[in-house]
């Protein structure tokens, strides 16, 4: 994940462990309030099944 300077625009770019596909997409806080996400060439739906079944690892002890 890599965050804009200004922190209006967070890119997310993954990789499954096992390989092959892939999931990017850019993520923007708008002036409104509001935000927006844009797919970067893929279907907005495998984004967001990407985003709603993403389970974090747990923290190294």
């Amino acid at each position: 994940m890599r965050r804009s300077r200004d922190g209006k625009r967070t890119s997310l770019f993954a990789r499954p462990l096992t390989g092959g596909d892939l999931v990017s997409f850019n993520f923007y806080r708008l002036r409104s309030g509001e935000s927006s996400s844009r797919p970067c060439e893929m279907r907005a739906e495998k984004v967001i099944a990407f985003v709603l079944g993403y389970v974090p690892d747990p923290p190294k002890t």
